[in-house]
């Protein structure tokens, strides 16, 4: 196992982590990393990451964390296909625990938890803590063992996902072709509702997050992951969700479960009221229409992959 305990100086750099980006955005001190967000004005010039030297596994991960607070503010830590410096170009596997800022309120925190499999599909679950997570510190873990993923909160288990039916990702953990990440950062784009824009943020700046106890304990005699089946959605079919926040103007869906060598070219939407097709607009993990006139339910859908085949 690897465990940060070893005293660096004021730069965040080191043997167990280096700097992806923005290294005056970050200080080390006393065992706590402190990474900065200057200003909402300019998301380019806010926060920053880390990326372990490391190649992860199977094991336990973990990191203390005091979250930035306020709507576009993403506090998180998280793995990612080693390497890749985060680049979604091509199919890539993600595990995350994200503090978003705006789910931060009334005392309780809800914790945005995710899997990405093949190219772009997401598992993706919002937990809710009882606690205020930019007041103090609490603990944060991602566990994996042979089947299972677990999303450990302060010791206890919020969240599980059976891993072995996504080849892609047997074969990351398998291969140890994890990075881990800790990162800071801020958004303009108002295309994922849950983290919202920093143009909105109540907050004075400049604004910090707080990362330390971080142990990456990888397990090193545990027996390796079996399973395969798709590389991207499950073999089911296409699932279809209503997105959180609809309403009778603005209508808005996610696609999973998308078969492996597959993509979404178009997703074409028909209300009950409505005599024609709507092309959906994608929109950071959703496709949304919306107009002057209220849409009824119940919808109609028509779906085109990447290689023609139309779906309804």
């Amino acid at each position: 196992s690897l465990t940060i305990s070893h005293v660096l100086s004021a730069s965040c750099g080191g043997s167990t982590w280096k700097v992806s980006y923005s290294s005056d955005k970050c200080t080390y001190s006393g065992g706590v990393y402190k990474m900065k967000c200057p200003s909402k004005d300019n998301p380019g010039t806010c926060g920053m990451r880390l990326d372990s030297q490391p190649r992860l596994g199977q094991g336990t991960y973990t990191a203390a964390m005091k979250a930035a607070p306020g709507e576009g503010m993403n506090t998180a830590f998280y793995l990612f296909s080693y390497g890749r410096n985060n680049d979604k170009s091509k199919a890539w596997n993600e595990i995350d625990i994200e503090i978003l800022g705006k789910q931060i309120y009334g005392g309780k925190t809800r914790i945005w938890t995710n899997v990405w499999t093949g190219h772009g599909t997401q598992h993706y679950q919002l937990v809710t803590v009882n606690w205020d997570a930019s007041k103090g510190y609490h603990t944060y873990v991602i566990q994996i063992d042979s089947s299972k993923i677990y999303w450990k909160f302060d010791g206890k288990t919020y969240r599980t996902f059976t891993y072995t039916g996504y080849s892609d990702l047997v074969q990351t953990i398998n291969n140890l072709d994890f990075q881990g990440e800790l990162a800071l950062w801020g958004s303009h784009d108002i295309g994922w509702t849950e983290m919202g824009n920093m143009w909105n943020n109540g907050n004075s700046y400049p604004m910090y997050a707080y990362f330390k106890n971080i142990k990456l304990n990888k397990c090193t005699s545990c027996s390796p992951a079996s399973g395969g089946g798709s590389s991207g959605g499950s073999s089911s079919k296409l699932k279809i969700t209503n997105k959180d926040g609809i309403n009778k103007w603005w209508y808005a869906v996610t696609v999973t479960n998308i078969p492996s060598g597959l993509s979404i070219k178009t997703v074409k939407i028909k209300a009950a009221n409505k005599n024609s097709w709507e092309t959906a607009k994608k929109e950071w993990d959703y496709y949304a229409i919306t107009q002057n006139k209220p849409y009824n339910a119940p919808f109609d859908f028509k779906i085109t992959t990447s290689k023609g085949q139309t779906v309804t």
